[in-house]
């Protein structure tokens, strides 16, 4: 079954290679009469948009290759044809409805995978972007399920506050930017730490100030 797209009028459709790695997105396009064209390929937040004009009737091949091999379904069948009627604009995701969840949204470990969920099963069809900010760059690897759901995870390099941006169909998730806080990956053992002296222990021998340290502890860890 073909595809029917309209002569002599720009085409275009998404390349989605979030999870895939890094690798050259090339699109060809083979016309009825045998000529082959390039289709423009421009970067987006999750991946690619290619944008090609048939400009004859007839069934063309649509072939995409990612990193020097074929995409799956790659070619794809289209049928090229003259005032083609205008498909109807298709269904657009509501991102109010997309969940996110997972540790990895509110707290992390310099040096170490963080990781959470996006779930997008009730949001309906849409793109997915992704961007972290913070004291460093931090790696971004998404897993996708194929449920409608993809599992995240990122490597954050420096302790501090960081941005995670969820968007779904360019506009921001409920609770979107998330702000985690990430630790130093070594963190100070203040069970070792022991006071003594004439000011706090009479005999001067040294001892645990469990309570007063802990409390400065866990202050300093807010803060």
């Amino acid at each position: 079954m073909y595809i029917e797209i309209p002569v002599g009028k720009e085409v275009d459709f998404d390349i989605i290679t979030a999870g895939a790695g890094k690798g050259q997105v090339l699109v060809n396009i083979s016309s009825p009469s045998g000529k082959v064209m390039a289709a423009r390929v421009d970067e987006t937040i999750d991946g690619y948009a290619a944008k090609f004009t048939a400009l004859e009737a007839g069934p063309h091949s649509v072939n995409v290759m990612f990193a020097g091999q074929p995409v799956p379904r790659s070619p794809f069948r289209v049928l090229a044809v003259k005032d083609a009627a205008v498909a109807p604009p298709p269904a657009v995701g509501d991102p109010s409805k997309v969940k996110a969840f997972g540790p990895g949204l509110t707290t992390g470990k310099a040096n170490a995978p963080a990781t959470f969920t996006v779930d997008t099963r009730e949001a309906g069809p849409g793109g997915l972007g992704l961007t972290i900010e913070g004291p460093s760059e931090a790696k971004i690897e998404c897993f996708d399920k194929g449920d409608g759901t993809c599992d995240v995870r990122y490597w954050p390099t420096e302790p501090g506050e960081y941005m995670i941006n969820i968007l779904y169909n360019d506009r921001p998730i409920p609770r979107s930017p998330f702000k985690p806080h990430v630790n130093p990956s070594t963190m100070v053992d203040v069970g070792s730490v022991k006071v003594y002296g004439p000011g706090v222990q009479p005999t001067g021998k040294p001892t645990q100030r469990r309570g007063v340290v802990q409390a400065a502890a866990e202050w300093t860890f807010v803060a």
